[in-house]
């Protein structure tokens, strides 16, 4: 078993999940590879979906990742995408994911005062 934050990951019972305040979340072994279409083409469906909820932060998004790219990595065997569209996909995804993300946690608006 491997933990990130409030994310755990074992190879009988997949992802879990144990948000404050909220039900523990399962994601089972054989979801793992669940797509989702989009603008720009397929991406993981679950660091997307997850993202659209209030308590998934942008820490929360990043420890969610490592422990998805983890299972993905544990269960690479059983990847229905060729290795080369895998990359494509990651790339999508946290693109996706992070625009998302922006929408509920805004960076600064004003430039930042960068020092030489």
């Amino acid at each position: 078993m491997v933990q990130f934050g409030i994310w755990m990951f074992d190879e009988k019972m997949g992802i879990i999940g144990r948000p404050k305040k909220y039900p523990e979340i399962f994601l089972h072994p054989d979801r793992i590879w669940d797509t989702k279409e989009t603008r720009l083409g397929p991406v993981w469906k679950w660091p997307v979906q997850f993202a659209k909820l209030a308590w998934f932060t942008p820490h929360e998004a990043d420890n969610f990742n490592r422990t998805f790219l983890y299972a993905q990595k544990c269960f690479e065997g059983f990847n229905p995408w060729k290795s080369h569209n895998k990359f494509d996909i990651d790339a999508r995804t946290i693109k996706i994911q992070t625009e998302v993300l922006s929408d509920h946690f805004p960076g600064p608006t004003e430039e930042l005062d960068i020092r030489k």
